[in-house]
């Protein structure tokens, strides 16, 4: 009976600390403009939440990929304007770490790096934000959106820099080499 009630509060407290940080990413959305943070969600996700109730978001998957496009969708409101996104990024980890974890902050920072160097005219300056955010994206290689890095790093002319990542984000993914042995073998 103790064994039981000891996991019932622990159960309790996980619910208390999710609607709490549930709650922190809504005050963030709120100080950002409920509508056009929720404007830059697709339509289907923008319906459900205009349905979902507290419940929901808290404890549901799809409440969970609502909150994380809620977090996109913030962090690209930055991108978007040129800005800096150091400061959405460690008002997020203070609010709601469970949402937003240290490598949302780092794959964050690659992004604005990777915007700013395309943006960037000077040859020398643009190498070295690409090579700084690599750097960044090697790191969380595990936890990247391959394919938009990828692009960014192909709108700064960085080929040899997209196969670095491509090979990090493999090795990260796939540390037992499972897919070279089955590619190497004809196995599918």
């Amino acid at each position: 009976a103790l064994l039981r009630e000891k996991q019932r509060l622990v159960v309790v407290r996980q619910l208390v600390v999710a609607s709490v940080q549930m709650l922190g990413l809504w005050s963030v959305v709120v100080e950002h403009t409920v509508e056009l943070v929720v404007g830059k969600l697709s339509q289907e996700t923008a319906n459900i939440l205009r349905q979902a109730q507290l419940r929901d978001l808290v404890v549901s998957p799809s409440g969970r990929d609502i909150a994380s496009n809620l977090v996109q969708c913030l962090v690209q409101t930055y991108l978007g304007d040129n800005a800096s996104t150091d400061a959405i990024s460690n008002r997020l980890r203070q609010l709601c770490p469970g949402l937003y974890r240290q490598e949302d902050a780092l794959s964050s920072k690659a992004h604005e790096l990777l915007l700013a160097a395309a943006k960037q005219t000077k040859g020398g300056e643009r190498d070295k934000m690409v090579a700084e955010a690599v750097s960044i994206a090697v790191q969380i290689a595990g936890h990247l959106q391959l394919g938009v890095l990828v692009s960014h790093l192909a709108s700064c002319q960085a080929y040899p820099r997209v196969v670095e990542v491509c090979l990090a984000a493999a090795t990260k993914r796939d540390p037992s080499q499972l897919a070279v042995h089955y590619y190497n073998n004809g196995e599918n």
